[in-house]
């Protein structure tokens, strides 16, 4: 699980020791829109970034999994169940 939020924080430029303020049920929408509340500004790609390194680390497709609530815990459940079920 720690190697999973040091994923997250990367992908958000969050500080590492601050992958444990994080819950399973906190939603990676929900996140971003605490960094960008007003959907003009700008972002860093910051959701972009953790899928692609979900995909490339624990092999299973962002855009399969993906919805408006999906939570950390939701996305490293089936992060878990892609590698259990890889030969």
């Amino acid at each position: 699980m720690r190697d999973f939020l040091e994923v997250f924080v990367a992908a958000f430029a969050f500080r590492s020791s601050s992958r444990l303020n994080f819950a399973p049920d906190d939603s990676i929408l929900a996140i971003y829109r605490t960094l960008y509340p007003n959907r003009w500004t700008p972002d860093s790609l910051e959701v972009e970034s953790f899928a692609k390194q979900v995909e490339r680390r624990y092999l299973i497709g962002f855009a399969t999994v993906w919805h408006e609530h999906l939570t950390l815990g939701e996305l490293f459940g089936a992060a878990q169940h892609a590698r259990g079920s890889r030969p």
